[in-house]
């Protein structure tokens, strides 16, 4: 159970509220590989699956937490060398540096999704 909440608060803290702050604060740029509504949309919803995450709706977030994983991914394969804007312009990742963030992140929502699934209370 400590496992599954250390997983949920590093996935709320460490990656949504710090990939979606960075968006806020920094404007969008043309050299990412997303769209300008599409950069805004995403920083919003990171901020609704942070949330999600740290109400009793951990599941719901957990799976939004893997789409969004899985779209970055997605966005790195179809469009390989060009920032995708995931952090922002305050961190700037390589495409081996993004894969990594977003494989760990989708890691960190599986291992939220099953400890929702153990939870008995």
């Amino acid at each position: 159970m400590i496992i599954w909440r250390a997983c949920s608060i590093i996935l709320t803290v460490g990656v949504l509220v710090i990939s979606s702050g960075s968006k806020l604060i920094s404007p969008h740029q043309q050299m990412f590989s997303i769209g300008r509504e599409l950069y805004y949309g995403a920083a919003s919803a990171e901020l609704l699956l942070a949330v999600l995450l740290l109400t009793r709706f951990r599941k719901a977030g957990a799976v939004g937490c893997v789409i969004l994983a899985a779209a970055g991914l997605l966005a790195e394969w179809l469009r390989p060398g060009r920032p995708c804007g995931c952090l922002g312009t305050m961190i700037v990742l390589s495409a081996r540096e993004h894969v990594m963030v977003a494989g760990t992140m989708g890691a960190l929502a599986a291992l939220v999704w099953i400890g929702c699934s153990r939870r008995t209370d």
